[in-house]
């Protein structure tokens, strides 16, 4: 019942990032992917193995994360039964009824709408789950570190509405101003600041803040005073 906080926050710590953003005077620091629904995708992956199967596996990429757990879906069930409204059928009952009383599972079916909802609500792409070697992978795409790391992708395809493709370019358009700007305010206060610290301060890599750093300059916005090691930064038009 441990596991889940315990995969999250090696996650959280070692793998994703957390871009910094401020409403007004409140600093806000999300997860790039929507944390209830990445908690849910993990729950669900738990209380569906197969048990006398082999250990659930997840792999991190650059640009996705893939969870597979052993167990394939109940009998008539397919990967769109679990994108509408279902029945239930929990592989393991007795472990979902613990999940559920602990607060874990909302309500029986609900699961994956649940899931649905929140990366719609971040105007990010939707999960992906398919069923594979005798059990179901989900594949979550992390659209947010590719676009800050500057080389996003857009996973979108050619069935998929335009309005899709729209949202996830304003986010990404988004999330890089966001960043630009608290660079141009980090270095406003201060001028000798390093990269390692910006990215701290921005949630993102130390290459994401170099390549930031670059644009910068090309555009005229920020200049380097003296050397590399020793030397400072100056903003040239703040305002802009």
């Amino acid at each position: 019942i441990q596991m889940t906080d315990k995969i999250m926050q090696v996650l959280s710590s070692k793998y994703l990032i957390r871009p910094i953003h401020y409403e007004g005077l409140q600093r806000k620091e999300p997860l790039e992917i929507p944390e209830d629904a990445l908690r849910e995708i993990i729950f669900n992956s738990i209380v569906h193995k197969l048990q006398f199967g082999t250990w659930n596996q997840m792999s991190i990429y650059d640009d996705h994360i893939r969870l597979w757990n052993e167990g394939v879906l109940p009998e008539d069930y397919t990967v769109e039964t679990l994108m509408s409204k279902h029945t239930s059928k929990p592989r393991n009952p007795k472990m979902a009824q613990v999940f559920y009383r602990a607060g874990f599972i909302e309500a029986w079916g609900r699961g994956y709408e649940k899931i649905m909802k929140a990366f719609d609500k971040a105007n990010l792409k939707r999960p992906e789950f398919t069923v594979e070697q005798g059990g179901v992978t989900a594949v979550i795409y992390r659209e947010i570190f590719m676009s800050i790391r500057g080389d996003a992708k857009l996973n979108q395809t050619d069935t998929e509405p335009i309005q899709t493709e729209q949202a996830t370019q304003k986010t990404t358009q988004k999330t890089t101003q966001k960043t630009t700007q608290k660079i141009l305010e980090l270095i406003a206060l201060n001028p000798y600041i390093t990269r390692n610290e910006m990215a701290i301060e921005c949630g993102v890599t130390p290459d994401a803040i170099k390549l930031q750093l670059k644009k910068l300059k090309e555009k005229g916005l920020i200049r380097r005073i003296g050397s590399d090691r020793s030397g400072s930064w100056e903003v040239m038009d703040h305002s802009s």
